[in-house]
């Protein structure tokens, strides 16, 4: 239970560390209030498709028995890359051209597939991986972990 908290805890980190480096080193900045909630901001904007999405995610994997790495990240790329296929095939539909808005909707799709596939690679790595199957207590020989 602590590595799955670990894990919605964690693996976002990539993606919020970055963007609040930049938001607090390199754009403008203001008073002490105003850098807090902009931080909060961030973290929400970052935490919350994490839970929003990844809590179901996990949730159903687990109820189905997937736990290998590919389950999770088809899972993690599945919605951006709908959501890419459905602005696309709209844009297709609205203008008969895919040129004027397809490209920079291909291009942040990809970035969005790319953070969730990342988020997701990290959340397997700390919550999943080597863990126990689930109803199974984790063994380890004493002498194993004291040599």
């Amino acid at each position: 239970m602590v590595r799955l908290f670990l894990g919605f805890l964690l693996a976002p980190m990539p993606l919020l560390l970055p963007i609040m480096w930049f938001a607090i080193v390199v754009s403008d900045t203001g008073p002490l209030p105003v850098q807090i909630a902009r931080m909060l901001t961030i973290a929400a904007f970052i935490y919350g498709p994490t839970l929003l999405f990844g809590v179901p995610t996990h949730v159903l994997l687990r109820r189905f028995g997937k736990r290998r790495l590919w389950h999770y990240l088809a899972a993690a790329m599945a919605l951006p890359v709908l959501a890419t296929l459905a602005v696309f095939i709209m844009e297709i539909i609205r203008t008969e051209d895919y040129g004027s808005f397809g490209a920079p909707a291909a291009m942040i799709g990809s970035l969005l597939a790319l953070a969730a596939a990342l988020t997701a690679l990290l959340f397997w790595l700390i919550a999943i991986w080597r863990s126990p199957e689930p109803g199974q207590i984790a063994r380890t020989k004493l002498s194993a972990v004291f040599d």
